[in-house]
């Protein structure tokens, strides 16, 4: 084995976000080296504890790729046992701060332990690489640190600092991040107690150094020595301590309002400078000294752009990256992009204007990252472009401006981060792709076509395969496409194509919403993979059910055993839930007097490793892992009408899904 070179997970802190919720917030820094293991372990009392492995990684992780495997893992795992125990949210990035990337991880119960280390005992730590500075072992952090958010308040009614019209303490860095060439705009509120002085103060940000009295927080400077005050403090402006008059004292006071405002233009020298803000305020409805902290913000400044844009339909705009920012792709480096309407972006060249969603044209056009190709419509939209350091998050629609398709009502909204290079500043992360179907509506009228995944385009390879997204990739072409797929009709008779050999089996794209992918450039040690990026989903497709396909009739007259073939997906068709068992019905509600009436589950088409007992059968043209089940007749049907019966399908985690009449009875 070899250990991760500087890899460091740390849990950060707990809160409830909702009854019966409880989350952790883990934090990733550092890659990881090809061919490392490791056990992870998450305890919740009284009731969960998984303990998930990862076995000799095939290639080298940046931090968020680390970060968003680990989520994947957790998700799958939670897929896996039902829909019980640990879920992980999105991963973020979290450049410059404490960690490189975090994301949360949820339970219904009290989460006590996130423990790595050793493959196969989480309990001891794993070694430190030559030349590492600090012990590269996943750590539990409420263990082994100081409880990193001891300081920041919230905050309060009568003491409340914001930036931008921001309140930084959503936020769980407490962060503010301010372009520079801007204006900042500064608010120091006193809430109820209007013309009230106010102190502000700039120093480290470093939640939680000081108590005062009072039971507030300094949460700026740096650590005291023992017994000692914090250091590294200083004054932007003093109205409190100034009450025998100056022009200090009568400027840092709030107004009738309650508030006091100071707006100051960034200098582009600002940029890559942080800062650590936090307000003290005259509090008279509080206790002696009438005192009180605003919550601390840590302000990053830095290069970027912020603008909207409407590409005429199914058209284009062209975005250029703040001077010195590239981004790589398949080996080549742009300094731009071509922002399309309908849910791509394009490389070196524009991509084919076409409402055709055709994984063919992807493969053949220019190089594109497929955020959702669909046929949409911005007429009552915009995408929103946002540039800040080296991060390029793209947003088409939001919750309050949602996109639809053409001639529908449905309302959607999804974005894609490109992490980009940048003068003299290194970052393990340039080149990765994360993409955010926040949400696909379900009420879509023609259901939701979809194109989700990454293209070389022309002439890289002339053997690109189109992949599941549900699984990872790490086989193939050097060079080949990462794709998914799903029709509009919601059935297995879909208007996409790909160069399978076969006829096209996809699900619905609706179930893709509210899901993310990460797509990450090779790293050192990859092999023959050293061309192309790889994938990493953060949840497996979901249970689905679209046809049966091929012949759909039983005989009356016919024996046991007869065969039928239904696409969806059925990777969790089991679980490891005794009390809660799958099953394939005909005529589930007995309307046709048949049934209930249940087939013989004969497996599932996947070249992939068994799960939970369902056995595995080859794959058929057209199909891909998991996407096929083939079930058949215990026995000799009973003798009932001829006519078409309703098939359902019961997932072990209790759903159930049904085609209504997909089977014909004959004679």
């Amino acid at each position: 084995m070899r250990p991760p070179l500087l890899l460091l997970l740390c849990l950060l802190a707990a809160a409830a976000t909702a009854p019966a919720q409880y989350t952790k917030i883990v934090g990733v820094s550092g890659t990881t080296s090809a061919g490392t293991s490791f056990t992870l372990e998450i305890d919740a009392a009284p009731s969960y504890v998984r303990t998930l492995d990862f076995v000799n990684l095939p290639v080298e992780y940046s931090p968020v790729a680390m970060a968003q495997l680990l989520s994947e893992t957790i998700q799958d795992d939670y897929y896996a046992n039902g829909k019980t125990g640990f879920r992980a949210g999105k991963v973020t990035s979290v450049e410059g701060e404490e960690f490189d990337a975090t994301f949360e991880i949820r339970c219904a119960a009290p989460i006590n332990q996130i423990r790595v280390g050793m493959l196969g005992n989480p309990n001891v730590p794993l070694p430190r690489a030559p030349g590492v500075a600090f012990n590269p072992s996943i750590t539990n952090y409420d263990a082994d640190l100081p409880t990193p958010l001891l300081g920041p308040q919230p905050s309060h009614p009568n003491a409340r600092f914001t930036i931008n019209g921001q309140d930084p303490s959503t936020d769980f860095f407490r962060r503010a991040r301010v372009r520079t060439n801007t204006v900042m705009n500064w608010r120091v509120s006193t809430g109820s107690n209007p013309n009230q002085w106010v102190t502000i103060l700039g120093g480290p940000y470093n939640p939680g150094i000081l108590t005062a009295n009072w039971g507030d927080y300094m949460d700026i400077g740096t650590l005291p020595y023992v017994g000692g005050l914090p250091g590294g403090i200083f004054v932007i402006g003093d109205g409190i301590f100034q009450t025998g008059g100056g022009f200090l004292s009568s400027f840092f006071q709030s107004d009738s309002a309650g508030n006091f405002d100071l707006s100051i233009t960034v200098p582009p020298h600002f940029a890559g400078a942080h800062v650590g803000l936090q307000a003290l305020v005259v509090d008279p409805t509080t206790t002696a000294p009438n005192l009180r902290f605003t919550n601390a913000i840590d302000v990053e400044f830095d290069e970027g752009q912020d603008f909207l844009i409407t590409p005429p339909a199914s058209g284009f705009v062209p975005v250029t990256f703040s001077a010195g920012r590239t981004f790589d792709f398949y080996g080549a480096t742009y300094s731009g992009l071509f922002v399309h309407e309908d849910g791509f972006v394009s490389f070196g060249t524009p991509g084919a204007a076409s409402t055709q969603v055709d994984p063919v044209l992807a493969l053949g056009g220019s190089p594109a990252v497929y955020v959702n190709w669909a046929d949409w419509d911005l007429s009552a939209s915009a995408i929103r472009v946002r540039e800040f350091g080296s991060r390029l998050i793209i947003d088409w629609g939001d919750p309050g401006m949602p996109v639809s398709h053409q001639g529908d009502l449905d309302q959607a909204w999804f974005s894609a981060q490109f992490v980009l290079d940048r003068p003299l500043v290194t970052n393990a992360d340039a080149g990765a792709i994360l993409i955010d179907l926040d949400e696909l509506d379900p009420m879509a009228a023609g259901g939701n076509d979809a194109l989700v995944g990454i293209s070389p385009g022309l002439g890289l390879d002339p053997m690109a395969t189109a992949f599941d997204l549900g699984e990872l990739p790490f086989g193939g072409a050097t060079a080949s496409a990462i794709l998914y797929q799903s029709n509009r009709s919601g059935t297995a008779a879909s208007d996409l194509s790909v160069p399978s050999g076969g006829p096209p089996v996809y699900r619905n794209g609706s179930k893709l919403g509210r899901r993310d992918f990460g797509f990450f450039p090779a790293r050192p040690g990859a092999g023959p993979l050293s061309n192309r990026p790889f994938a990493i989903p953060s949840a497996p497709n979901p249970e689905d059910l679209q046809a049966v396909v091929g012949q759909n009739a039983l005989f009356l007259s016919g024996p046991g055993g007869q065969p039928l073939l239904l696409s969806g997906y059925f990777k969790y068709l089991f679980t490891n839930l005794s009390t809660i068992m799958p099953a394939v019905i005909l005529d589930p509600t007995g309307s046709a007097g048949l049934g209930p009436y249940l087939l013989q589950i004969d497996g599932v088409l996947s070249t992939e490793p068994s799960l939970g007992g369902l056995p595995n059968l080859p794959l058929v043209p057209g199909f891909r892992n998991w996407e096929g089940l083939r079930v058949s007749t215990p026995g000799q049907l009973p003798p009932v009408a001829p006519g078409p019966v309703d098939l359902a399908v019961s997932f072990g985690d209790g759903s159930v899904l049904t085609l209504p009449g997909a089977v014909q009875i004959m004679p």
